[in-house]
């Protein structure tokens, strides 16, 4: 239901409270696996975004210490990066020694 429609508290105990009354316990557990289902899939989306989220940032303040303060585009490149990228730039970066090796870096990756 949420997929096409967000409901509010109040909407949402309107529509349970007609579904328990007009779906029969077989249909109402199938409706229960789906939302089931997509929730699962919901949380494993947010979970990898999460970790995501902590990879860039780890990579964006090692980047700092190791090249000083970034261009705004340069962190911008970064923050745009896919996950294997940034798994790569975490490796690479551990041989930086200028925000110059970021650049070429960033310029070879394109």
């Amino acid at each position: 239901m949420d997929t096409y429609l967000r409901l509010s508290a109040q909407e949402s105990l309107l529509f349970q409270a007609q579904a328990d009354r007009l779906l029969n316990r077989t249909e109402k557990s199938k409706v229960m696996e789906l939302t089931t289902s997509w929730k699962e899939e919901g949380l494993q989306e947010g979970r990898e975004q999460g970790r995501q989220e902590e990879r860039l940032a780890l990579v964006l303040r090692l980047l700092q210490r190791r090249c000083g303060s970034l261009a705004p585009a340069a962190e911008a490149r970064v923050r745009s990066l896919s996950a294997p990228q940034l798994e790569d730039l975490a490796e690479a970066l551990l041989e930086f020694s200028s925000r110059t090796d970021l650049e070429r870096w960033l310029q070879a990756c394109r």
